[in-house]
């Protein structure tokens, strides 16, 4: 997401269509596209300072990388 991409009907719906895979990969547990959900939510945040507040940008951060590592140790666990 770029600052100059934020204008007008058709940024909107691209806004829309970038949430909407961010939503599928976190609600599917998609380990191999986590890392687009973290640069999306910092790029988000780093536009949209007031969305979110610092605090809850940090406890989301930190709750889907907290996810990851226990999915992955899940997933290893379970490959023993």
């Amino acid at each position: 997401i770029h600052n100059s991409t934020l204008k007008g009907p058709a940024a909107d719906a691209r806004l829309r269509v970038a949430s909407a895979q961010v939503y599928s990969i976190v609600k599917n547990r998609d380990m191999e596209h986590f890392e687009k959900v973290m640069g999306f939510l910092e790029a988000t945040y780093r536009l949209l300072p007031r969305l979110v507040t610092p605090i809850k940008h940090m406890k989301v951060m930190f709750g889907l990388k907290t996810m990851k590592v226990l999915l992955l140790k899940r997933r290893n666990c379970c490959w023993k």
